[in-house]
């Protein structure tokens, strides 16, 4: 009886409540917290993906240069239901 009732939660806890919307253009620098994920439409991603975009603690000038948090991560991934 336990395995059962932790199995139904695990389930519930895994299955997302509410819909992942899908951007048409990026967030403007700086209008992403550091750690939010955001999905977008991107050519560049191929048929049936999508950019997922992970924002980092640089919010002004070049992350490149010491001083500076780091930039944004992108990576294609295949499009949330």
């Amino acid at each position: 009886m336990r395995i059962l009732s932790t199995l139904a939660i695990t389930i519930a806890l895994s299955t997302p409540a509410w819909p992942v919307e899908v951007l048409k253009n990026a967030p403007g620098p700086g209008q992403l917290r550091p750690g939010q994920t955001v999905y977008v439409e991107s050519r560049s991603c191929g048929k049936g993906n999508v950019m997922m975009l992970t924002g980092g603690g640089n919010t002004g000038g070049n992350s490149r240069y010491a001083g500076h948090g780091e930039g944004r991560e992108k990576s294609c991934v295949q499009r949330p239901s």
